[in-house]
C-alpha cells in the first residue's frame, strides 16, 4: 500500500487515502468541569472532571520512516555475515534514487539473500488517545493556622498507544519445534517477530487517596505532610497517557495477559516539608531562610523474564513460569535491602518457561523502598531599594541515604536476583550567589 499523494508511486502497489487511516480524527471534544462548594467555614467541597487529548506526534511517522518501503535495514551478525572482507565489508544496498523499494516476499526456507523481511504497519482505525480525570477533595480548617485534606484522585487513558506483533506463529497439533516457528506464522515472508502493528488499543486506571495537613506557625515556621495511597494498572508502560508505541510483552495475541501494575507504580508516598524564617530583626542574622524536604516511598514493579522462554513462537520475549506450589507470597522476602543484596527475592520461586509462554505475571514483585532528604540555607542581603544579593547553600540527600536499584529479573543472566547498583546522587552540596535588580 502506498499513500495517494506519494510523489514516486510504485508501479503495481494499491494507493490508499494519504492519511494512512479510515477516519482522520477531527472531533475530539475535550470538555472540563469544575465545582467548589462552602459546606461551613470550616469545609469546602471541590470536584472537577476533564477530558485530555494526547498526540502521537512524531512516533508514527517515524516508526513508518524506519520501514519498508522507503527505509531498508542489512544487519548481518554471526554466520550471516561471512561473505563480507575487510575490503569489502558492507552488504549491496539500494542506492538513493532506487527508493522507494517495494518488499520482496520469499517463501521458506529463507536465507541470507532470500531473508523473512520486517516492516511496521498502521491499524486503520488508529485513534487519538486520550485520558480522563476526575477526583473529589474536601478542605478542612482545623485551627486558624492548620489546613487538612483528604480526596480522591483516579483517571482512565483510553485509545493508548502500544505495538504488536502480529506475526506470531501458531501453534500446531504435533511438531511445534524452534526451527519451524517461521512455516507457521500467519503471514509468509515475515519474520515471526518482523510485522509489527501500529495500534491505539490499549487502556489505563489510575485510583488514589491523597492526603495532607499545613500548619502555618508563627514566627515564619511553615510545615507540610503528605500522603498518597495509589494504584495505576494498565497492558504496557509508555509516556504520559502512553503516547509513545511502545511493545508489550509476552503473548502478542492475548494482551490482556500483561495487565498488571504501571512499571511507574507507587503504592505509598510520603513528603514532609518545612520553610523557616529565622526571627532575628538586626545584624548579620537577619533575612535568613531554612528549609527542608524529606521523601519516603515504596519501590518501583518488577517482572521476572525468561529470554529463553517461548521458542515454539520465534521469539525471546517471555516472562518465567511458576515453580511448583510457589506463589507471591513465597517470592517475596523481608528484612533490610542490604541484607538481601544478593538475593532480594527467592530466586527458586520461578522456572524456565520452556518453549511455551511462562505464567508469571507482569511486574508482580517489587523493588527496594527509596528514601531521601534535601535540605538549604539561605540569607537574603538588600544593598538598596532596587537591588538585592542571594546566597544559597543546598545539600541534596543531605544524610547520603543509599537508595537500590531493582535486581536482576531475568532468570537466565548472572545477576539474576542481585542487587548491583545505587540509584540516585550520593549527597551533593552546592552553593549559588544570585544578583537581582
Amino acid at each position: 500500500m502506498q499513500a495517494s499523494s506519494s510523489q514516486k508511486p510504485v508501479p503495481g502497489v494499491p494507493k490508499v487515502s494519504p492519511t494512512l487511516i479510515d477516519n482522520a480524527p477531527t472531533r475530539n471534544f475535550a470538555p472540563r468541569i469544575g465545582l467548589a462548594y462552602r459546606l461551613s467555614n470550616r469545609i469546602v467541597l471541590r470536584s472537577g472532571y476533564g477530558i485530555y487529548y494526547d498526540r502521537l506526534s512524531n512516533q508514527l511517522g517515524l516508526l513508518e520512516a524506519l520501514s519498508l518501503p522507503g527505509y531498508v535495514r542489512t544487519d548481518l551478525q554471526g554466520s550471516a555475515g561471512s561473505a563480507a572482507s575487510l575490503q569489502n565489508p558492507y552488504p549491496n544496498l539500494p542506492q538513493r534514487s532506487e527508493f522507494p523499494v517495494v518488499p520482496r516476499l520469499f517463501a521458506p526456507p529463507y536465507t541470507n539473500d532470500r531473508p523473512a523481511i520486517g516492516l511496521n504497519a498502521v491499524d486503520p482505525s488508529l485513534r487519538t488517545p486520550y485520558l480522563q480525570q476526575w477526583g473529589l477533595n474536601i478542605q478542612y480548617q482545623f485551627t486558624a493556622s492548620t489546613v487538612v485534606e483528604v480526596g480522591y484522585q483516579g483517571t482512565k487513558g483510553t485509545a493508548l498507544a502500544t505495538q504488536r506483533l502480529i506475526n506470531q506463529p501458531m501453534l500446531g497439533a504435533t511438531g511445534n519445534t524452534a526451527a519451524n516457528a517461521p512455516l507457521r506464522v500467519p503471514y509468509v515472508g515475515f519474520s515471526p517477530t518482523g510485522l509489527v502493528w501500529l495500534e491505539t488499543s490499549t487502556d489505563s486506571r489510575y485510583n488514589s487517596l491523597q492526603t495532607s495537613v499545613t500548619r502555618r506557625f508563627r514566627k515564619g515556621l511553615r510545615l507540610l505532610g503528605s500522603y498518597t495511597w495509589a494504584k495505576s494498572l494498565d497492558n504496557n508502560s509508555g509516556s504520559g497517557t502512553g503516547a509513545s508505541f511502545t511493545q508489550t510483552d509476552g503473548d502478542q495475541l492475548r494482551p490482556s495477559l500483561n495487565r498488571g501494575p504501571s512499571d511507574f507504580d507507587r503504592t505509598h508516598r510520603a513528603v514532609l516539608n518545612f520553610s523557616y524564617n529565622l526571627p532575628f530583626q538586626k545584624g548579620i542574622l537577619t533575612g535568613w531562610q531554612v528549609a527542608a524536604v524529606a521523601v519516603a516511598q515504596t519501590g518501583t514493579p518488577i517482572s521476572i523474564l525468561d529470554t529463553s522462554g517461548a521458542a515454539f513462537f520465534g521469539t525471546s520475549n517471555s516472562r518465567a513460569s511458576w515453580a511448583p506450589g510457589a506463589t507471591i507470597e513465597t517470592a517475596r522476602k523481608s528484612g533490610a535491602t542490604q541484607d538481601r543484596l544478593n538475593q532480594y527475592f527467592n530466586t527458586a520461586a520461578f522456572v524456565r518457561a520452556g518453549n511455551l509462554w511462562g505464567d508469571s505475571g507482569r511486574n508482580i514483585l517489587r523493588g527496594p523502598n527509596q528514601r531521601n532528604i534535601d535540605f538549604s540555607v539561605n540569607k537574603r542581603f538588600a544593598l538598596t531599594e532596587r537591588i538585592a544579593l542571594e546566597w544559597r547553600s543546598e545539600f541534596f540527600n543531605l544524610l547520603n541515604i543509599t537508595n537500590f536499584t531493582n535486581p536482576g529479573a531475568s532468570i537466565t543472566a548472572a545477576t539474576y536476583g542481585v542487587i548491583r547498583s545505587t540509584t540516585g546522587n550520593p549527597r551533593v552540596i552546592q552553593f549559588a550567589l544570585k544578583l537581582t535588580f
